[in-house]
Formats: structure tokens, sequence, C-alpha cells
């Protein structure tokens, strides 16, 4: 399994930056990197996941993606390419991400496309909703076979 850790140290390693330079790039602090390479620092929430992604000259998504893995235990060679979505994770697993992160990550992919952040976290909250709302109803509907069409 890949550590957040070892995701940082390895990138760093290709790109050939050191973690402090990386950091004052992406606007981190200076030694947000470094407290990740020690173990000091090991997670990443909100704005922060955008600007670990830009100093490691990824999309918000390849991050959340290469995070995923670590997440779900999956081995990189257990782990589909990086850039699509996997189709053997079932929602099951989905299911265990918790809500915060999945707020957390989308706030911070519509942030670094531009969005402010007032803006960018009032949309996540709308489109989690909007999820919800539609997850409820197809379950409704899944359960009760004889229900109506209209949700009555």
């Amino acid at each position: 399994m890949t550590s957040l850790r070892e995701i940082v140290a390895a990138r760093l390693r290709d790109l050939g930056r050191n973690p402090f330079e990386a950091a004052k790039t992406a606007g981190l602090e200076r030694t947000f990197l470094n407290d990740i390479l020690i173990g000091r620092k090991r997670s990443v929430r909100g704005d922060n996941l955008a600007h670990l992604a830009d100093a490691l000259d990824w999309k918000t998504t390849e991050l959340i993606e290469r995070l995923g893995d670590y997440t779900y235990g999956r081995s990189s060679a257990d782990a589909p390419p990086h850039g699509s979505m996997s189709n053997e994770r079932d929602k099951s697993d989905i299911a265990t991400v918790e809500l915060s992160v999945i707020r957390s990550a989308l706030a911070a992919s519509l942030k670094s496309q531009g969005m402010s952040t007032e803006f960018a976290e009032s949309t996540a909250e709308l489109w989690i909703e909007d999820a919800k709302r539609r997850a409820e109803t197809e379950n409704h509907f899944r359960s009760d076979p004889g229900s109506k069409s209209d949700g009555q």
C-alpha cells in the first residue's frame, strides 16, 4: 500500500523538485510538503487538496484518484490506470467515503478552476444535495416495484 507520504515523495522525485520549492510555487506554506514527508501531516483537506495537486503538477482529480488508491488499500499493481475511473470498485466502497471528503474535494476542484471559495462551496453543497435526492428517489422506486412513476 502506498501512503500519502510515499505518493508525494515519489512525485517530487519524478519532477526533480524539493518540497519547499514545490510548496512555494503552489501557494502552500513553506513546510507543508515537508511535513507530509516527515510524517507530521498525514491528511490534506479543503483548499490544500487543490494546492497539493498544483505542487505535484497534477489535476485535483488525478490526486484524488491516487489518494483513493491509498484509501482503498490498492497497490499500484491493483489500481486502474490513472485518468480513468475504476470499473472494479463496487458501490459499497464508494459509500464508505465520508461526505465531508467528497464535499471538500469537489469544492477544491471547482476553486482550482477559478471559482470563488463561496461559490464553489455552495455549488458543491447543491450538487451533493441533488445527488442525495436522486439516490433516495432511485432507492424508493427500486424498493417499491408497485410505486407510480411520479414517486407517490
